[in-house]
């Protein structure tokens, strides 16, 4: 008997717990519904931060699309002079410093890879070096040595080298640094004057597609603005040109160095 009475009480307070309106619906399904995650144990998620600060978006470089590019540079030009058949030529240099404007097309491979191409004018005014015949060509002063009077002259350069060529890259994120070699053509122009007596006795002219090999690298400011810095070696070549019946030899080459800032036309992916 004693036992059966315990089992009645205990069977009576669970079933006024169970009828207590002060905890129904705590964990309901029409609670849950409303309350979703309340009472959730959060300590263990994860926290999310979103950076969209000025500085966050500057600094979202890429070196893809298209750019326009400007700035300017320096070219030592070094020339050689003879004449069809003579095995020695007479060598000159010129400096020449010019503003650089150009387009530039790149896109970005697997592996941090980046290959672009570049179309580039150099514009510089005309210089020019003064000379006399034998040291601008001494086979051509050797040719009309029996010629009396003052045989003086120059040479100049032109004021337009335009260049292509195909860079490729490797781009190393971390430092927003691009290291490129390149591979191009250059069209160099070049005059020789040859004057006897303060009158033009032959006028020389000659306009060159020189190969161009090249290295550089490029720096990202921020999304829009870069710069970037090359040293290029036009691989020298002989031309030939007949003028009054006499056919000159000219090698022309030139070592050029560039600092240019390039501007992005459209916002990185």
């Amino acid at each position: 008997m004693k036992n059966l009475a315990y089992i009645c009480f205990l069977l009576c307070f669970f079933n006024a717990y169970s009828n207590d309106d002060s905890k129904k619906g705590e964990f309901s399904p029409e609670t849950m519904k409303n309350d979703i995650g309340k009472g959730k144990d959060t300590s263990f998620d994860p926290e999310v931060y979103a950076d969209i600060s000025d500085t966050a978006i500057q600094n979202a470089v890429s070196f893809d699309g298209a750019r326009g590019l400007i700035g300017f540079g320096m070219a030592k030009r070094s020339c050689g002079a003879s004449l069809k058949g003579e095995k020695n030529f007479t060598s000159n240099s010129i400096t020449a410093f010019y503003l650089t404007i150009g387009l530039d097309y790149a896109k970005s491979f697997r592996k941090g890879l980046l290959l672009s191409v570049c179309a580039l004018c150099d514009i510089s005014k005309k210089s020019k070096k003064k000379s006399d015949w034998r040291g601008m060509n001494a086979s051509y002063d050797d040719k009309y040595h029996d010629l009396s009077g003052s045989k003086s002259g120059f040479l100049e350069t032109g004021m337009f080298t335009p260049s292509l060529s195909l860079k490729c890259g490797y781009h190393m994120k971390e430092y927003k640094l691009v290291a490129f070699l390149k591979l191009g053509i250059s069209r160099l122009s070049l005059t020789y004057n040859y004057i006897l007596n303060e009158n033009e006795h032959s006028r020389v002219k000659i306009n060159p597609m020189v190969p161009t090999i090249g290295l550089g690298a490029e720096m990202k400011i921020n999304k829009k603005w870069g710069c970037l810095g090359e040293l290029n070696f036009p691989i020298k070549r002989t031309t030939k040109v007949e003028r009054n019946g006499v056919e000159h030899c000219v090698k022309t080459g030139a070592i050029d160095l560039r600092l240019l800032l390039s501007l992005a036309f459209q916002d990185p992916q």
